[in-house]
């Protein structure tokens, strides 16, 4: 019931998102449904911002509403596993009609790792 590290040997955010969203092939982690389809990857290289912006399929509505702690704590770890890249400062999902939009700021930008979440438009 928390966040748990899997060991990866990737070195770049695309891979990490592609290791990430293949599960973790343990039964005993939940992971984002195996139907989740990434739309958009947008890198902006200047403030080093991660946009993804994936597909609102049924299964993650279904998760999202009926273990909306668990869906948190999915993203959640997709954001600390993508701001662990010195080259990502923070990271924006989307589901493509903008129901959930967390955004979440490294460690260094936080002072301690801590994230926000909020909606697509006005997070800081």
């Amino acid at each position: 019931d928390g966040l748990v590290a899997i060991p990866t040997s990737v070195t770049n955010p695309r891979a990490a998102l592609t290791a990430y969203l293949s599960g973790s092939g343990d039964a005993k982690l939940t992971s984002l449904p195996p139907d989740v389809r990434l739309l958009a990857y947008d890198y902006a290289a200047a403030d080093g911002l991660l946009s993804l912006d994936f597909a609102y399929t049924p299964s993650v509505h279904t998760l999202a509403l009926e273990q909306p702690e668990r869906m948190r704590l999915l993203l959640l770890g997709l954001i600390a596993s993508l701001t662990e890249f010195p080259v990502v400062r923070a990271v924006q999902l989307d589901f493509e009609d903008g129901v959930v939009a967390p955004r979440g700021e490294g460690p260094s930008e936080t002072g301690g790792g801590d994230k926000t979440i909020g909606k697509k438009i006005g997070v800081q």
